[in-house]
This record gives structure tokens, C-alpha cells and sequence, in this order.
């Protein structure tokens, strides 16, 4: 309660980092809505005007996190938020649907490049659901799955799919990458004339697809 008298009491904070404390679904909407009723206050995450990257690797994130961030990318809340080239949320543990928000909130957002989503929870069917979210951003030149636990199946799963995203670097770096993985790797290279990077160093591709 006093966290959320001083927001909606203060007149000259313009950014403030809440991140990082575990808030719980009510008191994350409470603190959303007070924010709105705040126009001074543009930012819950420590994001400034005019950032272009921001940082948030390793501060052990919650969902309450992401739907803070989310909602400020969504809304335009933040000034300068176009702007934000690259975001990273790796090492985080965060679940499929936290991710999902995220990136539906950056689709629209024709500046950014690059989003480090490695070392989180994603699985198959988080990372599947990321791609689709972020299938009508065309300014992603990286993003980073790694870390995952998406194993042969699941990297067949996202460079198989049809609307498989195109970014132009990937690192897929000691990803347990069998070679039948391997050779749907090939086929998505062969249709992506945007791919200038790929890394596949460290993985189980042995014989033909080799």
C-alpha cells in the first residue's frame, strides 16, 4: 500500500525499475492502473526515453515483470519505446505464456533486432508460440532460443513450420541437434535468403545431413 500511494502521489519521477519483487496478479494490476492515472511516471521497468537496449538478464523475472513491460510496449506508454533495438530476457525461467505477452506487445515494433530469449522455459510449444507472435515483425534480424529445452523435435517444430520466423542470425550452438533436425535445418536455409549467420557447432550431426 505505501508503494502504491507514493505512485500515485509523486509529480517529478518519470521512470521507476519495480521489477525483480515478485508482486502478485492484484497488486500488479493495482499498480498498472495507478500508472496510467499518472502521466508523469512513463515507466515501471527502469526504461528511459529514447533507450534503444535494455537489459534484463538474470534478475530472476517473474510474470509480473513481463506484463509491466508488456503493457508499456503495447501502449506506447514509454516515450521512445520505437526506438528499443534489443531487448534480453535471458536466464530468466520465465514460462511460455509470459513470453508469449511479450512478444505479441513487440510485434508491431519496426526497430527492433534483437531478442535474447534463451536460458527460460519455453519448451516446443512456448517457442512455436513465440514465432507465431512474432510472425509479422519484419525488422528481427536476431533471435536467440537457446536454452529452452527444445531438443531435436522441437527444433524441427520451429524451422519447420510455415511461417517460420527468417532472422538473420542464428545461434543454435550445442542444442543436442541430431541430424534429422539437421536436414529441416537445410530446408528452412534453402528458403531463407535473409540468413547471413548460423551456428551449429557443438551439436549430434553426423552423416548425410552433415
Amino acid at each position: 500500500k505505501p508503494l502504491a500511494e507514493y505512485i500515485s502521489v509523486t509529480g517529478s519521477l518519470t521512470s521507476l525499475d519495480l521489477t525483480s519483487n515478485c508482486f502478485d496478479g492484484p497488486t500488479t494490476n493495482e499498480i498498472l492502473r495507478l500508472q496510467v492515472a499518472n502521466p508523469t511516471l512513463i515507466s515501471l521497468c527502469g526504461l528511459v526515453p529514447g533507450q534503444t537496449t535494455a537489459d534484463f538478464s538474470e534478475r530472476a523475472l517473474q510474470a509480473s515483470d513481463v506484463k509491466m513491460l508488456a503493457t508499456e510496449l503495447k501502449s506506447g506508454a514509454v516515450d521512445g519505446t520505437s526506438f528499443l533495438r534489443s531487448i534480453d530476457l535471458s536466464s530468466n525461467g520465465l514460462e511460455p505464456t509470459a513470453l508469449q505477452t511479450l512478444c505479441e506487445a513487440l510485434a508491431p515494433n519496426a526497430a527492433l533486432t534483437r531478442l535474447e530469449l534463451s536460458g527460460n522455459r519455453l519448451g516446443t510449444d512456448g517457442a512455436l508460440a513465440v514465432c507465431h507472435a512474432l510472425a509479422s515483425n519484419r525488422s528481427l534480424t536476431e533471435l536467440g532460443l537457446r536454452r529452452n529445452s527444445l531438443g531435436t523435435e522441437g527444433w524441427m517444430a520451429v524451422f519447420g513450420h510455415p511461417m517460420a520466423l527468417q532472422p538473420r542470425v542464428w545461434n543454435l550452438a550445442g542444442e543436442g541437434i541430431s541430424s534429422e533436425a539437421a536436414m529441416t535445418l537445410a530446408d528452412y536455409v534453402a528458403r531463407s535468403p535473409n540468413l547471413t549467420s548460423l551456428s551449429i557447432v557443438s551439436n549430434d550431426v553426423t552423416g548425410k545431413a552433415a
